[in-house]
């Protein structure tokens, strides 16, 4: 009875070492849209280079997550976990010391990749720490942190900018990761034992490196093509990245034939609810990414917002989606399907187009009161759609596929933040001018809010055909 209190105590311990892992992706994932307007102005940057500084780390993400996983499998979870731990703490500090913008954008996508390296061990350890019955308080436990770090994360960004320690500013969001990362290096040193995977997959290191150069030949070019007044070669770059795109689908196929561990398991678009999961995921991280950067950057540069006024601002949004998530996915979902979904995206479309018709009838006296009730209800929306769609999604998926298929939706939602940064963020920069200096006026960042905005209303709303690819009701697979 003694060894089992000892032994539950000690994955208690090693559980809170992972969540602190896990907090400190998600947290510098949420921090950066508060800070963009501090660090635009601080280092001088272009509105394209403000891009890169959230993109770079999501991209890093999104690429090497599932080669991420694998590794974890084959070399040691222990190993792979403190080496993304490590190296996200040191390129933190490269980022909070990057003297120029260049520096910055190259310090957050090495972030990126060692949270990639970090964050699949966290679940994978708690499938193996934890028996099924146990599993689902230690899933709670991830998803209440990720909610606190989703709510609490602009609020510390602006609570550091407005101290101003030691004359920092906004480099202590990225220097205040260093002593918190030794912290868990150590822990994890010490409180986790090492797992792998008795059959792992192989890593697909030119399947990663082909859906690289895809990627970034598409979204180099939408990001930079406005500021360089859309030159021939961001449109062949472009061409050229649908190119590899198929070409890397081809290949996948070829690796899957040959049961060769491909990146991307193509046999799971077989499943009808897999492609509407897939693409409702994606489309709804493409336009709710680009209008969170349009938004903080509209309350600050262009409403002269502080950075706390402006994440307070935001709060209620916040709130409400973690609140509205569990009830959805307990209760609404089981009982009304994929209805609810539908409903979701509705709910979450007109909240947004609710925020844009304040913000454009208040113009400069906006106050927080006034966009409390819009918020509240675009919350009320993104919660209905964001936790039951990943239960529908591989609702149909064999138990055996059911790693893989969680494996490239969230890939895929980073791939669509990303995505929607270049694409809404090109919307709004393009309205306001390359040069911000050129925009000062609130006219201009107006117009600029207001055509990104109604972008990402459009985006949702043509997102709703497919949730009818997802079955009626959740009917899991035995």
């Amino acid at each position: 009875m003694q060894g089992e209190n000892m032994n539950s105590k000690r994955r208690t311990f090693a559980l809170v070492i992972l969540l602190f892992g896990a907090f400190m992706d998600i947290l510098d994932t949420m921090i950066i849209n508060i800070a963009i307007p501090s660090i635009q102005s601080g280092l001088q940057a272009s509105s394209s280079a403000v891009e890169w500084t959230v993109n770079a780390y999501i991209l890093g993400m999104a690429l090497f997550i599932i080669t991420g996983g694998r590794a974890g499998d084959i070399l040691g979870r222990k190993k792979m976990f403190m080496l993304g731990i490590a190296g996200f703490t040191i390129f933190s500090a490269f980022s909070g010391l990057a003297a120029t913008i260049n520096v910055l954008i190259f310090s957050r996508a090495i972030q990126g990749i060692t949270a990639a390296l970090m964050i699949p061990q966290v679940l994978s350890y708690i499938q193996v720490l934890f028996a099924p019955k146990e599993r689902a308080g230690a899933l709670g436990a991830y998803g209440g942190v990720s909610a606190f770090a989703t709510v609490g994360g602009p609020i510390l960004a602006a609570f550091l900018i407005k101290i101003n320690l030691f004359g920092l500013g906004w480099r202590t969001i990225f220097l205040i990761n260093i002593p918190v990362g030794v912290f868990i290096l150590i822990a994890a040193m010490i409180g986790l034992t090492e797992s792998k995977s008795i059959n792992p997959l192989r890593i697909d290191i030119p399947g990663t490196f082909m859906a690289t150069a895809s990627l970034i030949m598409l979204l180099y070019p939408l990001i930079q093509g406005n500021s360089m007044g859309w030159p021939v070669w961001t449109f062949l770059s472009m061409v050229v990245s649908l190119i590899v795109g198929i070409l890397f689908i081809v290949y996948e196929k070829r690796r899957m034939k040959r049961n060769q561990s491909p990146l991307i398991a193509l046999n799971l678009f077989q499943f009808k609810s897999f492609i509407g999961g897939v693409s409702v995921a994606t489309l709804l991280m493409i336009a709710m990414s680009g209008y969170f950067l349009v938004f903080m950057f509209y309350l600050q540069m262009g409403l002269h917002f502080t950075p706390l006024r402006a994440a307070l601002a935001a709060m209620p949004f916040s709130i409400m989606v973690p609140a509205m998530t569990g009830f959805s996915v307990t209760k609404l979902a089981p009982r009304y399907g994929r209805k609810v979904v539908v409903l979701g995206l509705i709910i979450l479309a007109l909240g947004l187009a609710s925020v844009e018709s304040v913000m454009h009838g208040a113009g400069t006296s906006l106050s927080n009161w006034q966009l409390l009730p819009v918020l509240l209800i675009g919350g009320t929306g993104m919660g209905m759609v964001v936790a039951p769609i990943i239960d529908f999604s591989i609702s149909q998926v064999p138990e055996q596929d059911a790693g893989s298929a969680s494996g490239i939706l969230n890939m895929m939602q980073q791939v669509g933040s990303s995505i929607g940064i270049a694409i809404v963020g090109t919307i709004f920069f393009n309205s306001i001018g390359s040069s911000l200096t050129s925009a000062r006026e609130i006219s201009g960042f107006a117009m600029g809010e207001r055509y990104a905005i109604w972008s990402a209303v459009g985006i949702l709303l043509v997102t709703i055909p497919f949730v009818f690819l997802l079955p009626k009701k959740i009917h899991h697979h035995c």
